[in-house]
């Protein structure tokens, strides 16, 4: 068995979730390289969460997972909604020396 894997996970409406290995490799730095390719590129059509797993670790454990991505679209959303949060708590950071843009 492969120490490193990376799985990805699509979520469905119902809330049901499906996993997929999309691959796996006894070296970290080819697995990160594989995480860094597939997420860089186009791939993410199908998924909506990659995950870098150590499999020498529980489930339970911290060390089990080395790395995660979102799908970008879910990201930016993410991202989007955290800055318009900190908007409505802090709309004028101009006080600060700062300037603030909204995206």
């Amino acid at each position: 068995m492969k120490r490193y894997q990376i799985e990805a996970t699509r979520f469905e409406l119902d809330g049901t979730e499906s996993h997929r290995v999309l691959y796996t490799s006894n070296g970290i730095s080819t697995a990160r390289a594989y995480l860094a390719g597939f997420t860089d590129a186009s791939a993410w059509k199908d998924y909506d969460l990659v995950n870098l797993l150590d499999t020498a670790h529980p489930n339970d454990s911290d060390l089990h997972l080395i790395d995660s991505k979102m799908h970008p679209a879910i990201d930016n959303g993410a991202t989007s909604q955290s800055l318009a949060d900190f908007a409505e708590v802090w709309p004028d950071v101009t006080s600060w020396g700062g300037q603030w843009k909204r995206l």
